[in-house]
């Protein structure tokens, strides 16, 4: 007996480091990343000065488009490696990966080809002659970076489909270590092409690291594999093609937003929904991340049986973590708000309250996000992020109707966040706890602050911490109740 609850105990402990290790890993790597990007922009303003990182931020803009030529090929890995594995038939695992570095030599270069020839002629009505051939050098950089990173994205589904994140961050992390040394040494020399040179070195670092880790792992043997299996290219051309629809209509919410925004409030009014986007976001893109490690997991519990246990505890702790955070941004924006403005701009306040509600609702539901990506629910993926868009467009249309305050338009992007983790829920509705955050007192605690801070924001500062601070007494109360912090020693939360 006492031999069973030592194994017990020591297999919880197991998990629990487990899941430490994944999760902290992927909590500094988003920080690196983030730091990284920051310095980066402050050496190229303060080296080159406004208009060379204005350019730089052109050539990036262009290049991200070229993502698109990976067909989402690797995103299937995350998905079916787990089932694989669970089946012992590494075999298919090797056709699997051979396929996708195939598809992604052949598919690739001819597709970045075509974006290069289409960037230049965008390029070509905003710069002068000078700058645009300059744009076109760092494009040629930068295109063949983003062809190695095609590859490399192959090694780091491998490794997130073993649930090994923590290795992929590593060699992440020490990527973007090694671009700033480079930028550091490049930039007084060479400019902005010195910024490329070192950005093409960090995707060879990265994918080289990647091929060398997953042989010492023993989860390719021999490295770098070419083949074709015909049974792999059906599973992963069909998976990739929903998984790329995804992504790039994500890609189409924000300017639908700002669009209508702009024109309906001028510029001034897109500035106000950027800034509060860009403070209420960086939570979203933090969790959400963390979230991937849900993917694996949940294909193993489903083929196990245990899928409807594991998402409801996974779901709870996310839903008090998601609120956590909410809190959290109304606490620190105004200090943000002043940085960014040099004053405590009340109107801004109350935009950050209100956007921030949608997009803690996104981060809630990204449990049910990265399930449905678990269960084979892509279809039903893509409906949501049609549901952002169609209600946004829908929305800012019969807007138009009525002589309303400019401010009912910022009400706008969280209304379609709220609807579309509301269908992200109805989605698995198998799960009997699916829709069990919408009536979660902390959440609906969260929602009455806001609300409450929304209005009185536009009177007075201190007014909303009067309200701010007794909501985080009873949310503290409420986790406190449920323990909920002691479930993370649960070995079925192990992400």
């Amino acid at each position: 007996m006492k031999s069973k609850i030592k194994n017990f105990y020591s297999s919880a402990l197991q998990a629990y480091t487990k899941l430490g290790k994944n999760v902290v890993w992927l909590i500094i790597l988003f920080l690196v990343t983030a730091i990284s990007q920051f310095v980066l922009f402050a050496l190229i303003t303060r080296g080159l000065g406004k208009e060379y990182m204005g350019l730089w931020a052109l050539v990036i803009a262009s290049t991200s488009i070229g993502q698109i030529s990976s067909f989402g090929f690797s995103n299937g890995l995350i998905r079916f490696l787990p089932e694989l594995v669970l089946k012992n038939e590494y075999q298919k695992v090797s056709k699997m990966v051979g396929t996708i570095n195939l598809c992604n030599i052949v598919f690739s270069i001819p597709v970045l080809f075509l974006l290069y020839f289409l960037v230049q002629l965008y390029a070509h009505q905003l710069l002068d002659e000078y700058k645009f051939e300059l744009f076109n050098t760092l494009t040629i950089w930068s295109m063949t970076a983003v062809f190695i990173n095609n590859l490399f994205s192959v090694y780091i589904c491998l490794f997130d489909g073993f649930q090994k994140f923590y290795t992929r961050c590593f060699i992440q992390i020490s990527g973007w270590i090694l671009f700033l040394i480079l930028v550091i040494i490049l930039l007084p020399k060479y400019h902005l092409l010195g910024v490329a040179i070192a950005f093409l070195i960090q995707a060879l670092w990265q994918l080289i690291i990647g091929i060398l880790l997953a042989a010492k792992h023993n989860i390719i043997r021999n490295g770098f594999i070419l083949g074709f299996d015909k049974s792999s290219f059906t599973i992963i051309s069909s998976f990739g093609i929903k998984s790329q629809s995804i992504s790039i209509m994500v890609m189409f919410f924000d300017p639908v937003i700002k669009f209508f925004i702009t024109k309906k409030l001028g510029l001034s009014g897109t500035v106000y929904y950027e800034l509060a986007n860009k403070l209420t976001i960086q939570n979203r893109n933090l969790i959400v991340n963390t979230n991937l490690v849900v993917i694996p997991k949940m294909v193993i519990e489903n083929n196990n049986g245990g899928a409807e246990d594991y998402f409801r505890k996974v779901t709870t702790r996310n839903t008090y973590i998601s609120v956590f955070l909410g809190f959290i941004t109304l606490i620190f924006a105004p200090l943000a708000i002043y940085i960014f403005t040099k004053q405590f701009d009340l109107r801004l306040m109350s935009i950050v309250a209100i956007i921030n509600v949608g997009w803690i609702c996104n981060i809630i539901t990204s449990i049910h996000y990265h399930s449905c990506n678990a269960l084979d629910k892509l279809n039903r993926i893509i409906i949501v992020h049609f549901i952002y868009a169609a209600v946004a467009f829908i929305t800012f249309e019969l807007m138009k109707n009525f002589q309303l305050s400019g401010f009912f338009y910022y009400l706008v992007p969280p209304l379609a966040l709220f609807l579309g983790s509301i269908y992200n829920s109805y989605v698995l509705i198998r799960f009997k706890s699916s829709f069990e955050w919408l009536y979660n007192k902390a959440f609906i605690l969260f929602i009455i602050i806001s609300a409450l801070i929304s209005i009185n924001a536009f009177y007075n500062f201190t007014n909303m911490y009067f309200i701010l601070l007794p909501g985080i007494i009873i949310f503290s109360i409420l986790v406190w109740r449920k323990k909920i912090f002691h479930s993370l020693n649960d070995n079925n939360l192990n992400r």
